[in-house]
């Protein structure tokens, strides 16, 4: 079917208009001030599901495994709470688990990091199914 041509009366309609209105300085401070507060209250959530609800969890299996071939350990900031769980398999692998601005971030040291997996810590049983199978796949590649 053949295209039709436009009369030289039509004109095309004026591009939507993407721009923001310009903003007082005082908007902006209160806006970055709303985010900044925002990213910390986050994070601290985050801290406080590492500290929870990851830390106990690894506490547990670390018991459960009794062995030398499995240990973890706990890195602190300044404010004196958890940021980082790193725990490592007899061969010397290692995986953590790190709280970031981005989320809960899981890496294993023989993936890419491409492979990094962001996990949410809204749902402790969510949290926990996904440091198993970081574990699990840790597990079942030793043997």
């Amino acid at each position: 079917m053949p295209k039709s041509k436009k009369s030289k009366n039509e004109t095309a309609a004026p591009p939507a208009d993407t721009s923001q209105k310009a903003k007082e300085p005082k908007e902006l401070a209160e806006e970055w001030g709303r985010k900044i507060k925002q990213d910390k209250t986050t994070l601290e959530q985050r801290k406080k599901a590492l500290a929870q609800i990851i830390i106990p969890y690894f506490n547990e299996v670390h018991r459960q495994i009794a062995s030398e071939d499995f240990s973890f350990g706990v890195s602190e900031l300044q404010d004196q709470k958890p940021v980082r769980v790193q725990f490592r398999l007899g061969d010397g692998r290692i995986a953590e688990v790190s709280v970031t601005s981005e989320g809960i971030i899981l890496k294993r040291s023989d993936q890419p990091k491409e492979q990094v997996v962001k996990i949410g810590v809204e749902d402790p049983a969510e949290t926990i199914e996904n440091i198993t199978k970081l574990i699990t796949a840790f597990i079942e590649r030793k043997a």
